[in-house]
């Protein structure tokens, strides 16, 4: 392999392990957030289920985690907790169950494309850790098509399944 080739992977490579500790810290703060709304949903039902998606954020940080580490790169320090963040669910959670559903749908609907990109760019050892990252994005999608589309009793199904295929 020539230099110019081995310093193209080595700059993929690079590239990428930011971009897993980008997703790792996001996971944190998704697991806060999920948390938050949890203690701000306005019946069981409804914290149950932010529950199920705080899970589901703490588990596929644990994933990224165990990547990154044997990719042999120190995992980020997480970041504080910010009051914006508890903020943000408490102002959510005034907007109501299909309010908070409908306001959460395009942003991660573009999230959601934008890893798909991401995912299909991952250097071959990191593709099994993208498509499990894809995948979690997409039941977080798939739980606010499933509530807005009154589906509510079937909408944790896809992180619940991801969940028992991680157990």
């Amino acid at each position: 392999m020539k230099q110019d080739d081995i310093s193209k992977v080595e700059d993929t490579m690079t590239e990428f392990n930011a971009r897993l500790c980008g997703w790792y810290t996001g996971e944190l703060g998704g697991e806060a957030f999920f948390d938050a709304m949890a203690a701000e949903a306005g019946n069981d039902a409804e914290a149950s289920k932010w529950r199920v998606l705080a899970q589901l954020e703490r588990r596929m940080g644990e994933r990224l985690a165990t990547a990154l580490t044997a990719r042999g790169v120190q995992l980020p320090e997480p970041r504080e907790r910010p009051t914006s963040l508890l903020e943000q669910a408490a102002t959510l959670a005034g907007k109501g169950w299909l309010g908070i559903m409908t306001d959460l749908e395009a942003p991660i609907a573009r999230f959601v494309a934008q890893i798909r990109d991401e995912a299909a760019q991952a250097p071959d050892d990191a593709r099994a850790i993208a498509a499990e990252y894809l995948a979690h994005e997409e039941a977080l999608l798939d739980f606010l098509a499933a509530e807005l589309a009154g589906e509510g009793t079937r909408s944790t199904a896809a992180a619940d399944a991801l969940l028992e295929a991680w157990r």
